[in-house]
């Protein structure tokens, strides 16, 4: 029982140590891309792909290449975005005062 498991082992470490790791290409997205403010409060992705954004400054919706950004009214209902949760049909934004 132990030469097999010392067989399988000298057979897995080495295939484990050949493989190729996988390579994701990351992206830092900051104010000088686009984006409303670098403190970031929350991310959501809707079912059409688009990656939801939540700010100190407001919301910023990014396609892949361009960020758009919708700013928060002073009028409006809180100071900074806290949570983003994103449906098949709608898109929920927390603020520092409520939904």
């Amino acid at each position: 029982m132990a030469k097999r498991l010392l067989l399988l082992c000298c057979i897995l470490i080495p295939t484990m140590l050949l493989a190729k790791p996988v390579n994701f290409r990351f992206r830092h997205l900051s104010v000088e891309n686009g984006l409303a403010s670098n403190s970031v409060r929350a991310i959501t992705q809707d079912h059409s792909g688009f990656l939801w954004i939540g700010t100190d400054e407001g919301l910023n919706r990014y396609d892949g290449t361009t960020i758009k950004t919708y700013t928060i009214s002073p009028e409006g209902p809180g100071k900074f975005i806290s949570a983003l949760h994103a449906t098949d049909k709608e898109l929920w934004i927390g603020t520092d005062e409520g939904i």
